[in-house]
């Protein structure tokens, strides 16, 4: 009786034993899920075979068996990103912003790629220009290399699909400088003169902005490179510019002083005689004084006398010439001297009557003169008294 009580214990001791193993085991990868990824079960049980089980996996579960204490594990649910994996929210399209852009030679402007819809993610983005004039840096920026206009590809791909986008592209080159020809003028009130702009360098956008200063002074008709501009009144200083339309920072300038009109003209002489092979010079006067005082002197007949742009007379042949001065702004203002040329007649005879006068103090008297002949070329008197 007492060796069966010890065989029954013992055996009770083996059944034990065996049972702890596994669980032992289970304890010690307990907390490390992802080096494991098959069912642990613990179970404990009788000697008349009922136990229960637990086993851990994927998710968590419960199973309960009999005979040996052996159970399954519940099955557990799983969610990945990735590729070849479900993913939250399916990518349809991309924003890029801007869709166009202008930039300047030697600068740099950045774009941005959005997916659509935003909540999706976006893949790598893959930027390339279809040229040399741009170049893009890090899928975000184009840098300008030289004018002209290109299209650079924005594109990405996901779920076996492409998605593009084109940005249209200008490159400029910024203008340096703007030179104003003619750079500085005379003028006169009325007068239309026309300017002309050159802009550097040469691949530069060559669109100016003309502009006359002050306002009031001057009509300006632009046309493109070139500008016609109409004087109103006299000035002192009337500045012409043309400034580069692609950046405002390089212009150039002209000058024009703009006179006032002629209003007349007079010479010193009305009528002369000359020996031939004498001369004599003309003086002019010009009103207003600070009108154009340039004259053009002209003959009416050269082959009596001649005239420089001076005014001086020299006398060629016997005859009669008229010489006029016109003035050069216009307005043709003028005045002539009767120019007679040939062998001088002199004053024979001067008489003077009464040729005896008695006067009180503080009388006045008149006296009569008489130069013969009547025909004199100088028949100029000087009075004095002894």
């Amino acid at each position: 009786m007492k060796q069966l009580k010890l065989s029954r214990l013992f055996s009770l001791l083996l059944a034990l034993t065996l049972a702890l193993t596994p669980c032992l085991a289970g304890l010690a990868e307990e907390g490390n899920e992802s080096q494991n990824s098959m069912d642990i079960v613990l179970m404990s049980g009788t000697e008349d075979g009922a136990g229960e089980g637990t086993g851990e996996g994927g998710g968590t579960g419960t199973s309960t068996g009999t005979g040996e204490g052996t159970g399954a594990g519940g099955s557990g649910e799983t969610t990945t990103t990735g590729d070849g994996a479900e993913s939250g929210t399916e990518l349809t399209d991309i924003e890029v912003s801007p869709m166009s852009m202008q930039i300047e030679v030697g600068k740099s402007k950045g774009f941005t790629v959005k997916p659509v819809p935003a909540t999706a993610t976006l893949p790598s983005v893959n930027a390339a220009a279809n040229g040399t004039n741009v170049e893009v840096l890090n899928n975000n920026t184009i840098k300008a290399n030289s004018p002209g206009q290109i299209d650079v590809v924005v594109s990405v791909s996901a779920n076996g699909k492409k998605f593009e986008k084109t940005i249209q592209v200008t490159v400029v080159q910024t203008a340096d400088m703007v030179e104003v020809t003619p750079k500085s003028r005379t003028a006169v009130e009325g007068d239309t003169l026309k300017f002309t702009a050159t802009v550097s360098p040469a691949n530069a956008n060559q669109q100016v902005e003309w502009s006359v200063s002050p306002a009031t002074a001057a009509n300006l008709t632009p046309n493109g490179l070139s500008a016609s501009v109409t004087f109103l009144s006299e000035q002192e200083n009337v500045t012409i510019t043309a400034t580069a339309k692609d950046s405002g920072k390089a212009y150039g300038s002209a000058t024009v002083k703009v006179l006032p009109k002629v209003a007349s003209v007079a010479l010193d002489m009305s009528e002369v005689k000359l020996e031939e092979g004498t001369t004599i010079k003309l003086k002019a006067t010009v009103l207003p004084a600070n009108a154009t005082q340039q004259l053009k002197f002209e003959s009416s007949d050269k082959n009596v006398a001649t005239v420089n742009d001076e005014g001086v007379v020299t006398a060629v042949a016997e005859g009669t010439a008229m010489i006029t001065a016109i003035s050069t702004d216009g307005t043709n203002k003028s005045a002539s001297c009767k120019v007679k040329v040939g062998k001088p007649v002199m004053v024979t005879d001067v008489t003077v009557q009464p040729a005896e006068l008695s006067m009180k103090t503080d009388e006045t008297r008149q006296l009569s003169v008489s130069v013969l002949p009547s025909n004199a070329d100088d028949r100029r008197v000087e009075f004095s008294t002894s």
